[in-house]
């Protein structure tokens, strides 16, 4: 999977998740950015990621996936190996 789609994917998950459009999720959001985006709502991202890429995020990942390219990062070294 490059890239160019898991960016995509996480675009998806977000929008539907904050229930905005995917437009509006960039490089640069976070938890700063986005202020919907707290500690329950990290949770369920992390399960929505679980389930849309078919793998378990570990812990001392989860806690890394604090912007939109930090997660997209993330799994792209992950979905490579």
């Amino acid at each position: 999977m490059t890239r160019t789609e898991i960016d995509g994917a996480l675009r998806r998950i977000f929008a539907d998740l904050f229930d905005r459009p995917e437009e509006e999720f960039t490089a640069e959001t976070s938890p700063d950015t986005l202020l919907d985006w707290d500690s329950m709502a990290h949770v369920q991202l992390m399960a929505a990621i679980e389930e849309r890429f078919n793998m378990v995020v570990e812990p001392e990942d989860q806690v890394e996936m604090l912007s939109f390219d930090l997660i997209g990062d993330i799994l792209t070294e992950k979905l490579a190996a």
